[in-house]
């Protein structure tokens, strides 16, 4: 289980993306629940803190994306001290998953593309 994001301009008909793999080729980001979260390591919560930004149809604003990009640069030192903890191979993970997770907002910025969230 995990948060699946799905930029809704990239979106191709009803296609559903499966596996695990975040693909910025095709729109979609994944989070999983458990000790591979990025979320977490910023001591952010799927359900409250990006759940809350959320509209009726359960998809992301390009504003609120802003909003979430704001809540991870708020917390990058709770996230820097989560992964003082971690070994080196986890720290590049960690940095490397932030950096396509940022990626992707900024994507869904500038396509003015609201993002589909299975969270």
């Amino acid at each position: 289980m995990g948060a699946d994001l799905y930029l809704l301009a990239k979106r191709k008909g009803n296609n559903q993306i499966t596996g695990f793999a975040t693909d910025l080729n095709v729109g979609y980001f994944r989070d999983s629940y458990n000790d591979s979260s990025l979320f977490w390591k910023f001591e952010l919560s799927w359900w409250q803190d990006y759940g809350d930004l959320l509209n009726k149809k359960g998809n992301l604003s390009p504003k609120n994306a802003v909003k979430v990009l704001e809540l991870l640069k708020n917390n990058e030192k709770v996230f820097e001290a989560n992964l003082e903890k971690c070994s080196p191979d986890d720290k590049k993970y960690f940095i490397k998953k932030y950096e396509t997770l940022k990626s992707f907002l900024n994507e869904a910025i500038n396509l003015k593309s609201e993002i589909e969230s299975s969270i």
